[in-house]
């Protein structure tokens, strides 16, 4: 059963039903059903094949031969069985839940939702069935649907964490990261044993940069359970935005031991080892990633950039061009294969690429890099005629939303007199020293050749322009 955060529906005893009598057989029943489920299928097939249970009997046994499956994951099979069990006893409730379960394992989101709703409607106030029915909602990216039924739940178990956390999952991507660290909070102040709600916590400091807050809630989530994959996934991911990779791979590595088929981890794992430089290890674990999960956009698109940086630059165009089939508004995706297409040569298509990350994420930092890289085709004629005005035009815009690269290549035209009416050494000395500031090391040395041969007045006049800039954008 797919389960969006943590939502789990217990359901209540049913009846035993024997196989044979004066047997020692394990006998058809809901608790084996869930602690041995082949052991389940067994007996349950046994009861009914027998020929001697009646109707309410026949309908409880495919329930529960149809729930060992969904515990298997063997979902076919139980939507067959629960199907029919629906069919024998359509006023229960545990077979429509489990229908449910199974639908959604499936992937038949609309299924499993029709599922649940006809549980709601013969019991409007089971908590859990509406909590089950959010995450399905949200599953569905119907995020306000999931939410009134994650507060539904809340309503009427004030004390169900799972609910809590399921709502805050979807405050999340929502956008509302201030809302999701407090739906984590209460989850665990009513359930402090919740390994779940802690490191859904902890991911929200991650993305709010706490990552002391983010490291100690994934901490603690593995203190209460160990075995929790996704809890050492997602310590690892605070400890790499730490600059602790040794301390990230190593939890990579325990999250993929304890779950295999994960790809998430085999992909968080291999942008470590990229990291740390070893590129054939990080290519390694993005094709298993990319094994596990084929339609892993990201993964496609990392593997691609380190394809190019091991030095097989047609690999890396042909996985980078997957990635985007797989997601054509991923401007990360397309930003990289314009880059990828400019080392092979490909002055003309990289700049097509450049040209789409501004049509499908004109906001974003990957936008900033497009235009950058837009600039330096005209200021060298790389896929379009030179074009000085047009180089500055482009490197001004993303040296204006702090890109230093761009800063600095802007002030080295600025300075030489390129596309600019005349050479300004103030404002030269501005973006070089922004550039400067911002981590760009070959600025050093360009500054200070400049300021040799600038008035004290002048240096003064853009030291003060570099106060105003910076000022201007911390407010924004």
């Amino acid at each position: 059963m797919r389960m969006v955060g943590s939502l789990l529906v217990l359901l209540p005893a049913l009846a035993v039903l024997p196989c044979f009598a004066q047997t020692s057989e394990p006998q058809c029943n809901e608790n084996l059903a869930r602690q041995n489920p082949d052991a389940a299928i067994h007996a349950c097939t046994c009861a009914i094949k027998s020929g001697k249970l009646l109707h309410e009997q026949l309908a409880d046994a495919l329930d529960f031969r149809g729930r060992a499956y969904n515990v298997k994951g063997e979902y076919e099979r139980a939507v067959t069985d629960l199907r029919k069990a629906v069919r024998l006893e359509p006023e229960s409730i545990e077979a429509h839940l489990d229908l449910g379960y199974a639908l959604d394992g499936e992937g038949d989101l609309g299924g499993a939702t029709d599922e649940f709703r006809e549980v709601i409607r013969m019991d409007p106030g089971y908590a859990k069935a509406h909590g089950n029915l959010g995450a399905v909602l949200y599953a569905s990216s119907d995020l306000d649907g999931a939410m009134a039924q994650f507060r539904e739940a809340i309503h009427l178990d004030p004390g169900l964490a799972e609910a809590y956390t399921d709502l805050g999952l979807a405050l999340k991507r929502k956008g509302d990261l201030n809302g999701a660290i407090g739906e984590y909070r209460e989850a665990i102040l009513h359930d402090p044993s919740f390994a779940f709600a802690y490191t859904n916590l902890g991911n929200a400091l991650l993305e709010q940069g706490d990552l002391d807050g983010a490291i100690a809630e994934n901490r603690e989530a593995i203190q209460l359970q160990p075995n929790l994959a996704g809890a050492h996934t997602n310590l690892g991911n605070a400890l790499y935005a730490k600059g602790d990779l040794a301390g990230a791979i190593a939890e990579f590595r325990e999250a993929i031991r304890l779950d295999p088929n994960f790809a998430i981890s085999h992909n968080d794992l291999a942008n470590a080892l990229s990291r740390q430089g070893d590129q054939p290890g990080a290519i390694a674990e993005y094709r298993e990633a990319i094994r596990l999960n084929p339609g892993y956009s990201e993964a496609h698109a990392s593997l691609g950039l380190a394809l190019c940086r091991d030095g097989d630059v047609a690999g890396g165009i042909a996985e980078l061009r997957n990635a985007i089939r797989l997601k054509p508004d991923f401007a990360g995706a397309h930003y990289g294969l314009g880059s990828a297409l400019e080392a092979s040569g490909d002055f003309g298509q990289a700049v097509t690429e450049y040209r789409r990350v501004l049509q499908v994420a004109p906001e974003s930092p990957w936008a900033n890099q497009a235009e950058r890289s837009l600039g330096m085709a005209y200021a060298g004629g790389k896929g379009v005629s030179q074009n000085d005005e047009e180089a500055v035009r482009w490197l001004r815009k993303a040296a204006e939303q702090g890109d230093v690269a761009a800063q600095f290549d802007l002030g080295r035209m600025v300075l030489e007199g390129r596309g600019v009416p005349k050479d300004d050494a103030v404002e030269a000395y501005m973006w070089l020293s922004l550039s400067l500031k911002g981590g760009e090391k070959a600025a050093r040395k360009a500054v200070e050749k400049l300021s040799r041969r600038m008035t004290t007045a002048a240096v003064a006049e853009g030291s003060h322009r570099v106060k105003v800039w910076l000022a201007q954008h911390q407010q924004e």
